[in-house]
């Protein structure tokens, strides 16, 4: 029912508090909430389309009276009550940032689809990271994060590697920093010989992923 990326973000989310999905697509991840981790879902998405498919699943599993579905851009439209995570998935970094710019919110979990290090930089603005998920699916490589309101300090190696992924050495953890070396590794060798400082900067990152 739920791809991997999905499964993962599901396992983040505690047992019977509120959960607001914003983007919902679908609905899948809220009607798997709903029913095998009893939580009270809202499923939002800006487009109307997408807010009528998930609803057409929900109607599929006779949850319509569990599940409040809404039309709004990002929060707007929506009240969020105490105890309630707010998860927002399937995004670029610079929309989520935009959705979440006016809230201080109890509880996060976000996976979006490029700019983790620009994503940990602002969000260490308000937010500390309690935990870090790398996830390949469909032949991409996700970081999940879950966070919570009040910040700490962390270093540039921290927003780059992940301050709680980095400490991680299971397989898919260990494959997504892999990649991310060759990856570095790759753009190094296309930047001319003469641009040193940026040259330094990525192979300070190889370090920090070789070592941490």
């Amino acid at each position: 029912m739920l791809s991997h990326r999905l499964k993962t973000i599901a396992s983040l989310v505690e047992k019977d508090i509120n959960v607001i999905d914003v983007g919902c697509d679908h609905g899948l991840l809220d009607i798997y909430l709903t029913l095998y981790n009893n939580n009270k879902c809202i499923a939002s998405d800006v487009n109307e389309n997408a807010l009528n498919s998930a609803i057409s699943n929900i109607k599929m599993y006779n949850l319509e009276d569990k599940i409040k579905t809404v039309i709004s851009n990002g929060l707007d439209n929506i009240d969020i009550k105490d105890k309630t995570s707010v998860i927002i998935a399937g995004m670029g970094a610079n929309t989520i940032l935009d959705i979440i710019r006016n809230y201080n919110l109890e509880s996060l979990i976000i996976c979006s689809n490029n700019d983790y290090s620009l994503l940990r930089t602002e969000l260490s603005k308000k937010y500390t990271i309690i935990e870090e998920v790398a996830v390949l699916d469909k032949k991409k490589y996700y970081i999940i994060f879950k966070l919570k309101l009040g910040t700490i300090k962390y270093s540039k190696e921290d927003i780059f590697l992940g301050p709680i992924l980095k400490t991680k050495k299971d397989k898919e953890t260990t494959l997504y920093y892999n990649y991310l070396y060759k990856t570095n590794l790759k753009i190094i060798s296309s930047i001319p010989k003469k641009y040193i400082i940026k040259r330094l900067k990525l192979r300070i990152k190889n370090y920090w992923i070789k070592n941490r």
